[in-house]
């Protein structure tokens, strides 16, 4: 079967024991195209017309799968924002950022500032923020949609 043109890539967030995560993923999806970013985030370039709420109840060690929307080339409340304008479907959005590099921080300015961008262009906004730490957690996410 012909593969589409338009794939579209998504990250998957890793749990505690990444290295048998992945193991997992291969296993189940062999077919997926996987590129290892980071020990706990992979992405997958095309889910091959899987649904991600399917993918991910079949997985035990991905906690979370993001569509990847696009890319900044640096982290300001004014890429973000654009990026988030973007990829809105109406007037609200609901948004939240996680870090899993030790070198980018999430900060409640960096949202609020973001935050003040978008409401500025008549969107209502709201944002989630990590109570610990710059992950947000899977359930603080779920509880959020």
């Amino acid at each position: 079967m012909p593969r589409d043109t338009m794939s579209i890539p998504y990250l998957f967030i890793l749990g505690r024991t990444p290295d048998l995560a992945l193991a997992e993923l291969q296993s189940i999806y062999p077919d997926f195209q996987i590129t290892v970013l980071h020990p706990r985030v992979i992405k997958v370039d095309d889910l091959d017309s899987v649904a991600p709420c399917d993918v991910i109840r079949a997985l035990g060690g991905t906690i979370k799968i993001g569509k990847i929307i696009g890319t900044v080339p640096r982290i300001t409340p004014e890429t973000l924002a654009v990026l988030l304008t973007q990829a809105s479907i109406g007037q609200s959005i609901v948004f939240g950022l996680s870090s899993y590099i030790d070198s980018i921080h999430i900060s409640r300015q960096l949202l609020s500032e973001i935050k003040k961008i978008l409401e500025a262009s008549g969107k209502h906004v709201r944002f989630i923020e990590s109570k610990e730490g710059d992950e947000l957690t899977s359930v603080v996410v779920q509880k959020q949609h």
